[in-house]
């Protein structure tokens, strides 16, 4: 039995300079970068945002609270107190489970 190969492309027969193709692609991969490195940096300062308004309007919430709240993991609230604390916005005193968060007004 006789197998056929079908093949969707052809070699071409003269050889063309292909770097104006690459210069495109790469053209189109900075470009989906960039909106996807701006679009992270947004995301995470929305999600900051978000954080301070729940604070403001209730302290005492927890790590789990604000994730359920937010639909985000435990683990990116925490990320994310982390980076508002040590930009010095926020701050949580008392103990673990009976603290709360205090927004510190510069």
């Amino acid at each position: 039995m006789t197998k056929i190969y079908i093949f969707p492309f052809k070699p071409s027969p003269e050889k063309e300079d292909c770097n104006i193709f690459i210069e495109f692609m790469l053209q189109e991969i900075l470009k989906t970068l960039k909106v996807r490195y701006e679009k992270s940096e947004n995301t995470q300062e929305n999600t900051q945002e978000k954080i301070l308004i729940l604070i403001r309007e209730q302290p005492e919430l927890t790590r789990r609270e604000l994730a359920s709240m937010l639909g985000k993991t435990e683990d990116s609230i925490k990320y994310h107190l982390l980076k508002l604390t040590q930009k010095g916005i926020i701050k949580h005193v008392g103990s673990t489970k009976g603290g709360k968060w205090i927004i510190i007004e510069k």
